[in-house]
């Protein structure tokens, strides 16, 4: 189909400063609720996820938010209070398992 273009065509990757200001616009309420670990920089996640886009940016603070409430369910056994829940580095680590960018789906599909 001549003119069509990819997302990558179309988009530019984010630069670290935009991925950033995402992940404290994402994370606002709970860094004002107390609930960010004291040892989770979003500056090492902005740096991490270098070629992400704002939904995908985006659903990685939610399933990090999910992985520290299963983490805060299984420590209370069940009790599904958010007292004392922190979201933490090792979080959004494991989210970055499950989301990767589709930019980097793209090129591996297009390898032989």
């Amino acid at each position: 189909m001549a003119g069509a273009r990819s997302k990558a065509d179309v988009t530019s990757p984010l630069r670290y400063d935009e991925r950033l200001r995402i992940l404290e616009a994402a994370t606002e309420k709970m860094r004002k609720e107390g609930a960010l670990d004291s040892n989770l920089n979003l500056g090492v996640i902005a740096s991490r996820t270098v070629n992400y886009d704002r939904p995908e940016l985006e659903l990685l603070v939610r399933l990090a938010q999910g992985n520290a409430l299963s983490t805060q369910l299984l420590r209370k056994r069940g009790d599904p209070t958010t007292e004392g829940l922190k979201l933490t580095i090792g979080d959004f680590t494991s989210a970055m398992v499950d989301v990767k960018p589709a930019s980097e789906n793209e090129s591996s599909s297009s390898s032989p």
